[in-house]
């Protein structure tokens, strides 16, 4: 059970990366703002910060 749960939480971090990288992506095309780039990728890890001092994941 324990090795479902954490490869569940490996994947879903490893997605959440990889949209951060494309969202970043996608705005550096849209814009030259280099805040606006970072208001992006802010927006997308914030979930993940916010429930780790918790010792919490967004998958459980």
């Amino acid at each position: 059970m324990f090795r479902r749960i954490w490869f569940a939480s490996l994947l879903f971090n490893l997605n959440r990366l990889i949209q951060c990288r494309r969202c970043s992506g996608a705005m550096t095309l849209m814009t030259s703002s280099a805040n606006k780039v970072a208001l992006v990728q802010t927006a997308v890890m914030l979930p993940v910060m916010l429930t780790m001092p918790a010792g919490g994941s967004p998958t459980l």
